[in-house]
């Protein structure tokens, strides 16, 4: 079995741009990943190729942690809850 590779990148959305990392194939179901306040996708590095062998694992980093931009209005919920639907 081929151990997937990890592709990052960004996603921009109207609050700023989001640090991405996924691994998988594009048309597998996808898994969203979200890392614990204050981390990062790191957290996941190791278990994101484990996962891309059957789905299309997705880990970003929260506004304002890690490579992601700081929400314009400050940390909520609300904006980590619209964030991840971008």
């Amino acid at each position: 079995m081929t151990v997937p590779q990890i592709e990052p990148g960004y996603v921009r959305t109207r609050r700023g741009r989001l640090h991405i990392a996924c691994c998988g194939e594009h048309a597998a179901p996808p898994v969203l990943l979200l890392h614990q306040t204050p981390r990062s996708v790191a957290e996941y590095r190791a278990v994101l190729p484990l996962l891309g062998a059957r789905w299309r694992a997705i880990a970003l980093d929260t506004p304002g942690f890690g490579a992601s931009d700081a929400l314009p209005e400050g940390a909520s919920i609300e904006g980590w809850a619209d964030a991840a639907a971008a």
